[in-house]
């Protein structure tokens, strides 16, 4: 059945690229052994042949390394694509009209941008062509890491001092010299006169996500280059910065061997986000993926991009530098209302002066990887509720400030449970939230279970036990159990309680008590608490009783909070 959103459907494109033909066209030799042919597997390094194709279902298996599919896990996997792009890139390698909208708008588009496509595929391999013939780069390779498998795999290049790229287009290429001048001059790699914009500069190609050549970006390597260190080519019909990400595609011009390498370093769930080209070629060759939005900010249309690959884990590490820190306050802002609650997102915080490719030379890898993050919802608080501090009474400026800074988010956020996260960090660090409620229903008698009656027997007769109460990770869980619907009743005046006792000491009860007072318990529940202990007829704790009492709380919270079951304690 004909795709509503296409001319032609998956199924027609599969069947009009032969899977044989195909894999035989990235140079993978196969023989036919029985039903099926059989060849060295692209995906992984091997000798003994195990990458088997079953001509008849127009499949794929390798037996070594798992991967398997049809002509669109193929095209996508060994071009380093994503499914949609290979499913176009097999239409046109069928010659079938195929396309995500029926606008003639699209199709028309498609025509228009053909041309600069295969100019700017012509002028990467001339730049690559040009590096690979000249040693002006060796010494400047080899101080900066970058070795043959990198030049390979990214297809670096170097526009040298003196050369004419219009006429070296013209004689590689099937193009008029008008039309290549055109393109050459709307992409900014010719100035209006026809002089070159690049002088002595190591080559960078940038890769949209379909593998096709779509900009170009230049390092200074003398006085000659000119000024700036680093130069893009312009924003053209083919290119917006604000859309691309360099790294996080290869280019469809590399070998098989590079193809491979890049299909290993891709089987991962952690990406990094980087600032400069160095940065991802530094990580590459240490066997981290990562992509860098080259110096602009990190767009909505990156993070969507990044999102249409499925990756678990976003680990950003810009420079640590005050841009770097500005980059990274915007990006928090920016992805707290993206990013979604299935989804991790951290940010590493490097050095003063250092930026990933230094730092990761310095450290080692493994340095690197133990680099101190922090997440992202950890990130924003920092940022935006600075007057949060744990076990501070704040000023009621700073409570209010607080709570309107994720009030004002908190609808828009695409991840729900991390909105509620954040209001219970700020609610525990800064006290409840001004236009909620502040009073807290009157414990009954009997819903209170004895181990903590006999908690705030402990602290109601001597305060100063809550400096010796632990507090673990499972306080926050507790925190939520405690609440007057669930069946911790009672655990919210001891987590008050001993949030204060940091920075605050209470010579008796009713110190304590008026605290609580002041911090939106009413003397119901207050009165409540101090008829417990007579009720339940509770025996004298000692410290260390109400020590290990508060630690069994802790744990059955935790492991309620875990599991999702709220085990009543109420008897």
């Amino acid at each position: 059945m004909q795709s509503k959103n296409s001319f032609h459907s998956t199924e027609d494109i599969i069947a009009a690229n032969d899977l044989a033909a195909l894999i035989e066209e990235f140079g993978i030799a196969l023989k036919r052994q029985g039903r099926e042919l059989v060849g060295l597997c692209p995906f992984h390094d091997e000798k003994t042949p195990s990458f088997y194709v079953n001509p008849s279902k127009q499949v794929y298996l390798c037996r070594g390394c798992g991967a398997k599919g049809n002509a669109v896990t193929f095209a996508a996997n060994i071009r380093g694509t994503e499914n949609d792009a290979a499913t176009e890139w097999l239409a046109e390698r069928a010659g079938i009209d195929f396309q995500k909208s029926a606008k003639p708008s699209f199709k028309k588009k498609r025509q228009l941008d053909k041309p600069y496509y295969e100019v700017l595929a012509t002028v990467s391999k001339i730049f690559h062509d040009l590096l690979l013939s000249s040693g002006r780069l060796t010494e400047y390779l080899q101080e900066r890491h970058i070795n043959e498998n990198l030049v390979a795999d990214f297809m670096l290049g170097y526009a040298p001092e003196s050369y004419n790229l219009t006429d070296d287009v013209v004689s590689a290429s099937k193009f008029a010299t008008g039309d290549v001048k055109a393109v050459l001059h709307d992409t900014g790699l010719i100035k209006s006169d026809g002089r070159m914009t690049f002088i002595d500069r190591l080559m960078f190609p940038i890769i949209n996500e379909k593998g096709q050549v779509c900009a170009f970006a230049g390092r200074a390597l003398s006085d000659k280059s000119g000024p700036g260190k680093y130069v893009n080519t312009s924003e053209s019909p083919v290119f917006q910065k604000r859309d691309v990400l360099y790294g996080l595609t290869p280019p469809d011009q590399i070998s098989l061997d590079s193809k491979k390498r890049w299909y290993a370093l891709q089987q991962t769930d952690t990406l990094y986000v980087v600032e400069g080209y160095t940065d991802v070629l530094a990580l590459a060759r240490h066997g981290l993926t990562a992509v860098a939005a080259m110096g602009t900010s990190f767009t909505e249309s990156h993070y969507r991009t990044i999102q249409r690959r499925d990756i678990a884990d976003l680990q950003f590490c810009f420079d640590g530098d005050a841009a770097g820190r500005k980059a990274t306050t915007r990006t928090v802002d920016q992805l707290i209302l993206l990013v979604r609650d299935q989804q991790t997102v951290s940010f590493l915080k490097l050095p003063q002066g250092q930026d990933p490719d230094t730092f990761i030379e310095e450290v080692g890898i493994e340095g690197f990887l133990e680099c101190q993050a922090a997440t992202l919802g950890d990130s924003w608080l920092d940022q935006n509720a600075l007057t949060m501090r744990h076990g501070l009474s704040a000023s009621p400026e700073a409570t209010v400030q607080a709570h309107a800074a994720i009030d004002l988010i908190a609808p828009d956020m695409a991840a729900p449970l991390l909105a509620e996260e954040l209001r219970h960090r700020i609610g525990y660090a800064v006290g409840p939230h001004p236009l909620r409620s502040h009073t807290h229903a009157a414990p009954g008698i009997e819903s209170i279970h004895p181990i903590v009656a006999l908690i705030v027997r402990a602290v109601l007769e001597n305060p100063s036990i809550l400096m010796n109460l632990d507090e673990p990770q499972g306080v926050w869980a507790a925190q939520r159990l405690s609440l007057p619907e669930r069946s911790l009743k009672g655990l919210n005046l001891l987590i008050r309680a001993r949030q204060l006792v940091p920075f605050s000491q209470f010579a008796d009860r009713w110190e304590l008590i008026d605290h609580l007072r002041q911090s939106g318990y009413p003397d119901d529940w207050v009165r409540g608490l101090l008829l417990i202990t007579d009720a339940k007829k509770t025996p004298s704790v000692t410290t260390d009783d109400a020590r290990a009492y508060w630690r069994t709380l802790m744990q059955f919270a935790e492991i309620q909070q875990t599991v999702g079951i709220i085990w009543p304690l109420t008897k």
